[in-house]
This record gives C-alpha cells, structure tokens and sequence, in this order.
C-alpha cells in the first residue's frame, strides 16, 4: 500500500512539514520532523479484507519538547483529511528520547482496509 503512504506523506508536505522515509534522515535533529512507515498488515475478520497500519513517527529536537505535542497535533490535524480512508487507531506512545540524534519523538497509529482478492 505504498500508494497511502505517498497521500499521508503529500498531505503532510501540504501543510509545511517535513516528512522522510524511514531511516533516511541523518544527523541530529535540528528542527520538527516526521516518518511515514507501513506496519504491515492482518487479515480482518472473516472478510476478504486487510487491515493495514501505518504511522507517523513525531520528531523534535530536544530544545523543542514542550512543541512535540503540538507538531503531532498538526500532523494529526493534516492526516484527517484523508478519512474516513486513513482512520486513527487512538494509539500514541508517550515521548520518548533519542540520546543518538538529540531528539524526543512520538508516534501515532493509522489503519486503512482494503479488499484482498487473494484471501
């Protein structure tokens, strides 16, 4: 489903926010960013249908914890124009520091279903 992973990623840029694939962004963190990752998927029910995961990983520098909140928010806020497609899942960690690239991160969890023919 890479296809929603370029309109998650395209609403986002819309907004003004920096988005990278996963594990490209180098060096320590100098401003607000975030990562667009699939996590796979799971047959739903008995249905031809999986349910995909995908999420979006919030990333400040260390300076900026108190605005973590606040850049997920309006990552939040981007992504909703795709529903009912891409729905929240209500699952966000707590924030959590990354010593290697200075920075404090958080993600929140999105699902989409899509009809399977091969299952």
């Amino acid at each position: 489903m890479e296809e929603i992973v370029k309109r998650i990623t395209d609403e986002l840029l819309k907004d003004g926010i920096d988005v990278y694939p996963p594990a490209s962004h180098k060096g320590e963190c100098k401003s607000p960013y975030c990562v667009v990752k699939d996590e796979g998927a799971a047959k739903f029910q008995t249905f031809s249908t999986q349910r995909r995961m995908y999420s979006i990983y919030c990333h400040v520098p260390i300076e900026m914890y108190l605005e973590l909140d606040d850049f997920a928010k309006k990552c939040k806020t981007a992504v909703e124009r795709l529903a009912p497609m891409v729905m929240p899942t209500g699952l966000e960690t707590p924030s959590f520091l990354d010593t290697v690239n200075n920075d404090y991160s958080k993600s929140v969890e999105y699902r989409c279903y899509a009809r399977n023919k091969l299952l």
